[in-house]
């Protein structure tokens, strides 16, 4: 019994674990990946950490800003296969992650290839 209940908070406690990095992210990325050929990944982040922070309202699955624990994304103005990034230890003190035009001279331009 007492191995059974050892065992069942192990199990619990490695759940918690693997929620707390990023299942919720992942299945939801994974999910829009698999169901629109608008929705990508960008390439400095990964399917586990990378979260979108503002979607597309139109009719297209695209995220429009987005942020994992090292950086913050933003869909270009003149492509949404176009996005720039910003290192978070670069980003200036002034800045909002939902306003490119407050991001600095930091932030690099990146086309996904199609």
């Amino acid at each position: 019994m007492t191995g059974r209940r050892l065992l069942g908070g192990a199990l619990a406690v490695a759940l918690i674990g693997v929620t707390a990095l990023g299942l919720p992210n992942a299945l939801g990325n994974l999910f829009l990946t698999a169901t629109s050929a608008a929705f990508y990944i960008p390439a400095q982040s990964s399917l586990w950490r990378f979260r979108a922070t503002v979607m597309n309202e139109g009719s297209g699955d695209w995220w429009l800003y987005g942020e994992d624990a090292a950086h913050y994304y933003a869909v270009s103005d003149d492509d949404h296969f176009t996005y720039v990034y910003l290192p978070k230890d670069e980003a200036p003190a002034s800045m909002d992650p939902r306003d490119t035009a407050t991001w600095g001279d930091a932030a690099q331009r990146v086309e996904v290839a199609r």
